[in-house]
């Protein structure tokens, strides 16, 4: 009896071959409709991303984003339209929004030092429509899932900034929301200046805890540097502020960047001076 060595190790190719190939497309099925384990799909959605950011380099793409960093399934197609220097879809959308909430008028914005701007986007007065509130919330969300920012414990609103938005955002992002309150008649000190309190769950802590703040918009900084302040007192970290837009003219970014506060803006907002 002989033994063709060279036609059973060809079989075996064969089938180890055809083992992988199914098991392949068993990973790819599983991964289309979403039920593979999270961490085993960030895996798959890095190696695709590396490889198509190797790609995109060796077509001449000039690719602004590090493969280094981490991506979601979910921001991966927003980050190679990002690096196809495409503009997302939220993205569109939100400037739409901003379009139909603006009033043009010469008009003063800001607390201590006014800021004169051509145009007034009234995000907070259009957020009294729930459903216009949880539209922005989304296209928030949508952004810093993209940048990788939903790493948070808690939601922090300044309550005269726009509110309806914090709440929607944390709603979305299943988190609880604190409020920063301008008090402005009965400061500890003594002083006649307000002061700023939090209202937050009787039962919730904030020592060691991360906190993002959220807003329509940051004219000066002022408010969001104040709500970061009054929150660190309280033990809890914030490194991050997110806002749907950006008044370009008054630093705010400058402001918040020298108090280990990064803002992260959508679009750009009405261009002023002071």
């Amino acid at each position: 009896m002989t033994i063709d060595f060279n036609n059973m190790f060809g079989v075996l190719i064969s089938g180890a071959i055809l083992c992988l190939l199914s098991f392949s497309s068993l990973i790819f099925i599983l991964d289309a409709v979403g039920l593979l384990p999270p961490w085993a799909a960030k895996w798959f959605a890095r190696n695709r991303l590396d490889a198509t950011l190797r790609a995109l380099k060796s077509l001449g793409v000039k690719v602004t984003w590090d493969a280094d960093k981490p991506s979601t399934p979910n921001g991966f197609m927003r980050r190679i339209r990002s690096a196809l220097g495409e503009e997302p879809e939220y993205k569109s959308r939100l400037k739409e929004m901003l379009i139909q909430h603006t009033l043009n008028a010469k008009i003063d914005v800001g607390q201590r030092r006014t800021f004169a701007a051509e145009a007034f986007i009234d995000v907070i007065g259009s957020t009294t429509d729930p459903e216009v509130a949880r539209q922005y919330a989304r296209i928030l969300f949508t952004h810093l899932e993209a940048e990788e920012l939903l790493a948070f414990d808690f939601v922090a609103t300044p309550k005269e900034g726009a509110p309806l938005l914090g709440y929607e955002f944390a709603v979305l992002a299943r988190k609880p929301l604190v409020l920063g309150v301008c008090d402005k008649g009965n400061d500890p000190t003594g002083n006649n200046r307000s002061h700023l309190i939090l209202d937050y769950p009787l039962h919730m802590s904030l020592k060691n805890r991360t906190g993002i703040l959220i807003d329509d918009s940051t004219t000066g900084g002022r408010k969001m540097l104040e709500l970061a302040q009054a929150l660190r007192a309280e033990g809890a970290t914030v490194n991050n502020a997110a806002v749907l837009f950006e008044p370009i003219g008054k630093g705010a970014r400058q402001l918040l960047q020298a108090n280990q506060i990064e803002l992260n803006a959508i679009v750009p907002g009405p261009q002023g001076r002071m």
